[in-house]
Parts: structure tokens; C-alpha cells; sequence
């Protein structure tokens, strides 16, 4: 049988890489159910790994499917800042120390190209730029696409970026999320579609009974009262901890509101719960840490939520796709920054500095909430008409 295998960062626990490849199979299933008549699912990281504590999919190997596909399968890689992730700097994210993490950092910073022979033993596809994927590293004929990915090849040396744009001109179909992607691919490879982030989609396929099965009973009880969520990395969030503590807390009184502070971010590098620890031994006003959750049980806190304030693009496009207020944090996260400025409206549609954040919430009435909406059924709507593509593609004889 023919396999439709999804290849993204699936086996490190990020919510927004985890939840992607749930999101399209569930797209699959709503809208276009006679592909699996035809198509057998798969799911393929750098990696094996299996997350399903945290409700996430089991990925195998891509270099498996080098020579496990039959012809007429299709590769689609999915999402995420993967353009041109190495191996080497997705080596980093996979340690289970923050500590060593930084460590390896500084040795990788120090050594390069040893440091590069080192996590290709342990950790690499068969290529480089593993998420930049060539049709003929496999056996059979096979269609390679790319489903509103973001990142950016300008950084990369001559002959690195000929190999990145001679593998992209081999996709059937790239697609990008925001039009700062866009800029870069397009000016040196074929057409490049515009589409939004595809787990954007979620308030469309995910259902309360979804919920009901896999949010806690301790994560409803803390989301039963109004409240404001915070989220940061240490290393993006751009203001001291003194700083956001002062704000985060007027915020919060100003409208009544207790704060949930989350991590998303959990792959080594992120760090989103070392920061928040501290934050949180030093905000004197009512607030709750909720960790470790799983995917359902962080789209929830944000879904319930009055205000989503963070540095993770997954959690504003999570309040977005809820038509919440939101803020991304810290105008020098371009890929938050221009994903809000293609996709958001005002006053949501920039990243701002935390001192700004706090007069966030003075904006909000009924006809701002209702405008969210409108522009949430929008975006579905884009979305939904690119995944369509998509399919139609790998359906092409």
C-alpha cells in the first residue's frame, strides 16, 4: 500500500511540532476520508520516539523510509521552523539536561565541524538539512512537499544553499507560513503557496470529547476561574524577570484576572519551565504553574483563557485559533513577529515589549472578540483550501 509518511520534529516534546501531524490526520479523516482507502499513514522524525505520555503520535526513523515506500507515496513535511534546521542544532534539542544542553552548546560553538562528526553518530538523517528532503534518497518514486513550513535559507554558505534550492525545485508542492519565509524561498525557487500555520486549524477538528478524555481534572479546576496565561523561554522572553513579574501582576489586578503561568516550550533549549519556576517563587499575586501537561491539556488552558501573553508561536496561534486576545512577547522573535503581522489584527498583530502587554486587555470589547472570530474562520477557510491542495497532489497520477 502506498504511504502518505508526515516528517517533522516529533521526537522531542514541543506542543506545536507534536501537534501537527495529530491535526492533519484528523483533517484527513473529517474531510478527506477516501485518501485512506488509498494511503496508509505514517509518521517519521530524525529519530525514533514515542510520546505518547504525552498524548502524541510514535514516530520511527525517516532513514528507515528510504527504502520502505512504494511508488506513488508521498513524504510531506509538516510544519515547524524547519528551513534549514541542521543536524547538529536538532541534536541540541534532544538532551534530557538543560544543563547539557548548554554545555554542548558552547563545545558546538567552539569546535564546529567536530562537533557536527560528533551528532551525526548519534543523532542524524542520511542528509543534511534533514527536513529538506531530496525525492531521490529514496528507493521508489516518491512525491516530496511541504506543508506551511517557516525558517530561512539566507544564513547558508553557497554551496549549501545550491543544495537546498536544487532540493526544493524537486517538491511537488512547498508551502510556507508567513510571507518573511516566502521572501527567501520564492526569490530563488519555483512558485511557493502562502498559507497559515497548518495546526492553526485545531478549533475546526479537535471536539469537547476530546477534551473530556485527556484534560485532568486538576487542569479544569485551575481553569475554572477567570484568568491570564503567561508563557516565556528564558532566552526570547526579552525583558528582566523583575520586569515581567511587575507587569504580568498589574495586568492581572487591573482586570481581576489570576494568572496561569505554562510552559510549552519543553524540548532542551526551551526551558519554558526552568524560567517559570523562578518567575513564579517571586510573583506575589495569585497564580499556578501547571507542568508537565500534555498536548490537550496545554491547547486547554489556553483555550479557556481571558489573554494569552508568550514567546511560543504554537501558543499564540492556539489563542488565535480560539479568537483570543494574545500577545507575542518580544519584537525580536521574527518568527512570531511576522507570523502575527501576516495573520493577526490590530492591536494583536505585533510582537510587543512586556511593558506594553499590560494595556493590552483596554482594547478588548464585544466587537474585537467578534472580529477574532471573523478572522479565525478565515484563516480555517485558507488552511482547509491548502491541505485540499496538498492531497490533491499526492492523489495525482
Amino acid at each position: 500500500m502506498k504511504k502518505i509518511v508526515l516528517l517533522g520534529a516529533f521526537d522531542r516534546y514541543n506542543y506545536g511540532d507534536n501537534l501537527m501531524p495529530i491535526l492533519f490526520e484528523r483533517f484527513i479523516k473529517k474531510y478527506r476520508p477516501e485518501v485512506l482507502e488509498e494511503f496508509q499513514l505514517e509518521y517519521a522524525a530524525v529519530s525514533k520516539a514515542d510520546l505518547t505520555n504525552y498524548k502524541c503520535l510514535p514516530s520511527e526513523s525517516i532513514n528507515n523510509y528510504t527504502t520502505l515506500l512504494n511508488d506513488g507515496s508521498a513524504v510531506i513535511v509538516i510544519g515547524g521552523e524547519v528551513l534549514c534546521a541542521t543536524n547538529a542544532t536538532l541534536y541540541l534539542h534532544m538532551q534530557k539536561s538543560a544543563l547539557f544542553n548548554k554545555f554542548l552548546t558552547l563545545v558546538k560553538k567552539a569546535t564546529r565541524r567536530y562537533f557536527s562528526l560528533y551528532s551525526d553518530w548519534f543523532y542524524s538523517a542520511k542528509w543534511e538539512y534533514p527536513f529538506i528532503v531530496d525525492p531521490a534518497s529514496f528507493d521508489a518514486s516518491v512525491k516530496v512537499i511541504y506543508n506551511t513550513v517557516g525558517g530561512g535559507i539566507q544564513w547558508l554558505r553557497p554551496k549549501d544553499k545550491k543544495t537546498v534550492v536544487d532540493r526544493l525545485n524537486k517538491a511537488s508542492y512547498v508551502s510556507v507560513r508567513d510571507t518573511r519565509t516566502q521572501a527567501q524561498v520564492q526569490e530563488l525557487t519555483s512558485e511557493t503557496g502562502l498559507a497559515p500555520d497548518s495546526a492553526f486549524l485545531m478549533s475546526d477538528l479537535v471536539d469537547d470529547d476530546t477534551f473530556a478524555e485527556h484534560v485532568s481534572e486538576k487542569v479544569r479546576l485551575a481553569c475554572s476561574e477567570d484568568y491570564i496565561v503567561f508563557q516565556a523561554a528564558p532566552t526570547k522572553v526579552g525583558n528582566s524577570i523583575e520586569s515581567v513579574v511587575e507587569n504580568l501582576k498589574s495586568i492581572a489586578q487591573k482586570n481581576s484576572k489570576k494568572i496561569i503561568l505554562l510552559p510549552i516550550g519543553y524540548a532542551s533549549g526551551h526551558d519554558d519551565n526552568e524560567y517559570l519556576v523562578k518567575l513564579s517563587a517571586i510573583l506575589d499575586y495569585q497564580h499556578e504553574l501547571l507542568y508537565p501537561l500534555n498536548v490537550w491539556e496545554i491547547m486547554y488552558v489556553i483555550k479557556q483563557s481571558s489573554l494569552f501573553i508568550g514567546t511560543s508561536l504554537h501558543g499564540v496561534i492556539t489563542a488565535m485559533a480560539y479568537a483570543k486576545p494574545h500577545v507575542g512577547l518580544n519584537p525580536q522573535i521574527p518568527k512570531l513577529d511576522s507570523f502575527l503581522k501576516d495573520w493577526s489584527l490590530a492591536p494583536f498583530n505585533k510582537c510587543l515589549d512586556m511593558r506594553n502587554a499590560a494595556k493590552i486587555l483596554d482594547h478588548v470589547d464585544n466587537e474585537c472578540l467578534e472580529k477574532l472570530k471573523e478572522n479565525r474562520d478565515r484563516i480555517n477557510q485558507a488552511i482547509i483550501e491548502n491541505n485540499n491542495k496538498i492531497l490533491d497532489i499526492i492523489k495525482e497520477k
